[in-house]
């Protein structure tokens, strides 16, 4: 898809220290190969040969790095960053389309032993490193998306060192607060134990999880104008909301890897934090929390330790994580730097990542607050 645009695109392999191996997508310049301009530390301008600030991208919940790249080069996140100078690096959480595992299979119940806990501690935190040392910078920028926000923040939270290698996280939609959610998805959440619980008995402890028969299916019948009403009502329904319309002639490639699938356990942590209304780690019931954080309920995430310079984005038309749950985060954040409210009241929760007036929306604002934050790491 990458080289379609005319981009370069280099694919690595991260294997986080408890066996997860994650792939990692690279879009080291813009479309005009090396000689792109890039940032320059004199007077803030675009210079060609300069260093290239690295970019963490982090997707959302039931997405895999496809997602930021479905759609034209001018309404996709990673080409419109890669064209402002930056070094992109597009991350993969386990239990996707491009994740495996050394030693389980994705047939076993051991490869879905996970929750939003273990992408913090495990795959946010060896995928920096590995972007870190492999470009031979000391910091990077990261731009997260929902859950891929949130799972920065529980890392920056329990390891503040990590605050440090952070130049400015972009936080979009941040699935950290979501108690006025007013999403379809709501009433299911409460029910995920037992849902769980049936797909155990049969074997299965994925959930929506992509397999050849669903890819096969979406790529064949979304083909056709007169299924595209019902091949967008999946993305409405992965989506938790209703989502405009999105590029109609890219629809069989998004859904191509559309849901791209976690854990039946994140989904049961994710209905944790919104029943309970505490971003806080996993309960596991009293005693056996008391067997694994000492106490009998899950300690939250203390995001007043989260040092870094943070940019918050979020919209008025956002069902899964409402407006009205911003001023809880914003009062936590002990170094907020820009707190971004899109002016298009009818822009939802995924059209951060695939919506088609994005860059007018969020892209570009996203790319000038980093370009100035990046010339500190070119000094």
């Amino acid at each position: 898809i990458i080289t379609d645009k005319g981009y370069l695109v280099q694919e690595y392999e991260v294997t986080t220290r408890d066996g997860y191996v994650l792939r990692l997508q690279r879009i080291p310049y813009g479309r005009h190969g090396p000689e792109s301009p890039s940032l320059s530390t004199s007077r803030g301008l675009r210079t060609q040969g300069a260093p290239r600030t690295p970019v963490v991208v982090m997707h959302a919940l039931l997405f895999s790095s496809a997602v930021w790249v479905v759609n034209e080069p001018d309404q996709s996140l990673p080409y419109v960053l890669a064209d402002a100078g930056f070094d992109v690096w597009l991350g993969n959480m386990r239990g996707n389309t491009q994740s495996r595992h050394l030693h389980f299979t994705r047939d076993q119940k051991e490869f879905w032993d996970f929750s939003f806990d273990d992408i913090s501690k495990y795959d946010v935190p060896d995928t920096i490193d590995f972007v870190l040392n492999h470009t031979g910078h000391n910091k990077t920028l990261y731009v997260g998306h929902s859950l891929g926000a949130a799972t920065l923040f529980g890392l920056l939270s329990e390891r503040p060192e990590y605050n440090d290698k952070i130049l400015l996280f972009s936080a979009m939609a941040p699935a950290v607060h979501f108690n006025n959610m007013k999403s379809p998805i709501a009433p299911v959440l409460p029910l995920l134990d037992e849902l769980a619980a049936v797909a155990a008995f049969f074997g299965r402890y994925d959930f929506l999880s992509h397999g050849w028969a669903v890819k096969t299916f979406v790529t064949t019948v979304c083909r056709y104008p007169a299924t595209k009403a019902f091949c967008h009502g999946v993305i409405t329904f992965v989506s938790g909301q209703q989502t405009r319309p999105v590029n109609s002639t890219r629809l069989p490639v998004f859904l191509s890897d559309v849901p791209s699938g976690t854990s039946f356990k994140n989904m049961i942590h994710i209905g944790q934090v919104y029943e309970k209304g505490r971003f806080a780690k996993f309960d596991y019931g009293e005693q056996r929390n008391v067997d694994i954080y000492g106490q009998s309920t899950p300690p939250e995430y203390d995001l007043r330790r989260v040092s870094a310079p943070v940019a918050l984005f979020w919209t008025e038309g956002d069902a899964l994580v409402p407006a009205k749950d911003m001023p809880l985060l914003r009062s936590k954040l002990p170094n907020l730097v820009l707190d971004f409210r899109v002016a298009d009241e009818r822009f939802s929760h995924q059209e951060f990542a695939m919506g088609v007036t994005a860059r007018e929306s969020v892209y570009d604002g996203l790319a000038d607050v980093m370009q100035r934050f990046s010339r500190q790491d070119l000094l």
